[in-house]
């Protein structure tokens, strides 16, 4: 029996609370998550099939091949900050970018002005993004992000460039392919509506941002036709 098999049966209710966690462990989700997901599935089995003529089922993602994704999201504050990370990390990179070249700089290596221009457009949509995280996280979990994640003026980093323009725009470009492939995983897994509402319109915003940048740094804007999810627990690179 697959994750998903087995929260389709506990759902219909084909299988009592102690039998759900008791099988849910044995494949490996820790006991904490196994009780808290008896709890949320508990609460949609009025949309089972036996209650609902339609015969919606109403369910997490799972390690079933029949998906593609592989993440169950044990805490719904852990992905939203695997977000923040990411978004944060973009946010420091441009940052970085911003406090090191000018728009004149740009243009020396070969870039159009308008580039710079769009750039700044992507941080200050970012900072829109950002407080928006935050404030649903607040109000999903009572709590802020683990770290403070708040805009900050080009003038408080070192005006020497550590890393060349072509470093800075390739590493943007991975974060930003990262930031994608995270919001692939988190957007379709979490419960509320507003929250998947909120993360896969930051998505779509993210993946026209990523392509931007992916073309600027020499890199394929779109490398294939579906997004690789990433999974929220995986290491923030160089991290």
């Amino acid at each position: 029996m697959t994750k998903s098999e087995l929260v389709d049966a506990y759902i219909r209710g084909e299988m009592d609370r102690r039998g759900f966690i008791t099988k849910l462990t044995a494949m490996g989700v820790s006991a904490t998550a196994a009780a808290a997901y008896a709890v949320s599935f508990a609460q949609n089995a009025a949309a089972s099939p036996a209650r609902n003529p339609a015969g919606f089922v109403a369910r997490g993602q799972d390690t079933d091949e029949e998906y593609g994704t592989a993440f169950i999201i044990e805490l719904i504050e852990a992905a939203i900050n695997a977000l923040l990370e990411a978004v944060n990390a973009i946010v420091e990179t441009l940052d970085e970018l911003f406090a090191s070249f000018t728009s004149d700089d740009l243009v020396a290596e070969g870039f159009d002005a308008t580039d710079f221009t769009l750039l700044q457009t992507i941080r200050e949509q970012i900072d829109e993004q950002l407080e928006a995280l935050n404030a649903f996280l607040v109000t999903a979990t009572g709590s802020g992000a683990r770290n403070a994640f708040q805009a900050r003026t080009y003038s408080t980093l070192a005006q020497t460039p550590e890393d060349s323009l072509q470093e800075i725009l390739t590493e943007l470009s991975e974060e930003f392919a990262r930031l994608v492939g995270l919001v692939a995983a988190v957007a379709p897994a979490l419960e509320s509506g507003e929250g998947r509402q909120l993360v896969a319109n930051i998505g779509l915003v993210s993946a026209r941002q990523a392509a931007l940048v992916s073309d600027l740094a020499g890199v394929d804007p779109i490398p294939s036709a579906f997004e690789v999810p990433i999974d929220p627990a995986s290491p923030q690179p160089n991290g």
